[in-house]
């Protein structure tokens, strides 16, 4: 929780302090689901996003990614997103807890998750309680990752990777933590 608080601070801080031009800061800044209809340059409020973490490999060494392999996996979640953001514009969410992980699904149903995302000041001020994974959709999902778009993907592992979305100042903020089970990439984080 600490952390979570931590990572919070930091991008209120990072985009309250964006005045001067500088170097583009590169950090892994989480864009939990939020309202995000306003420009990705403006604060974007924060909510609680789920605690699972990827786990990097150990035994993987980040050179053993090719271009190649770096330029398909980068196309493949640029389309996966943009299926994304049709489906949660169409507000479907039967089609988008198919793209979801498993223990990503289990982990949004959790008492414990939808609690803290209740608790937000997002939804808060809006009288909202969050009560289960389509609550979770409605009203934190498809204002927020309605527009997403990916930059850059960090490979985490073979099978895994970080999307992420470059802002103007050139700050990476983390949209999606992916794994690819086969069948195709899912959501795990």
């Amino acid at each position: 929780m600490k952390k979570l608080i931590l990572v919070l601070m930091s991008v209120v801080l990072a985009y309250s302090s964006c005045e001067t031009e500088g170097e583009p800061v590169e950090e892994d800044l989480v864009v939990p689901a939020v309202s995000l209809p306003v420009p990705v340059e403006e604060v974007i409020p924060e909510l609680p996003v789920a605690v699972q973490e990827v786990i990097e490999e150990d035994d993987f060494d980040p050179s053993s990614i090719t271009p190649e392999m770096y330029n398909t996996a980068k196309k493949d979640v640029q389309q996966l997103i943009k299926e994304l953001n049709n489906i949660i514009r169409s507000r479907n969410y039967n089609v988008w807890v198919s793209y979801l992980g498993h223990d990503y699904f289990e982990e949004i149903n959790s008492p414990e998750f939808l609690k803290r995302v209740s608790e937000s000041s997002f939804l808060k001020s809006k009288n909202t309680v969050v009560s289960d994974s389509k609550d979770y959709f409605t009203h934190v999902v498809v204002p927020s990752r309605a527009n997403s778009r990916v930059d850059d993907i960090e490979f985490v592992s073979q099978k895994r990777v970080k999307a992420f979305m470059v802002t103007a100042q050139g700050q990476r903020l983390r949209l999606y933590d992916l794994e690819d089970f086969g069948d195709g990439w899912k959501i795990i984080n």
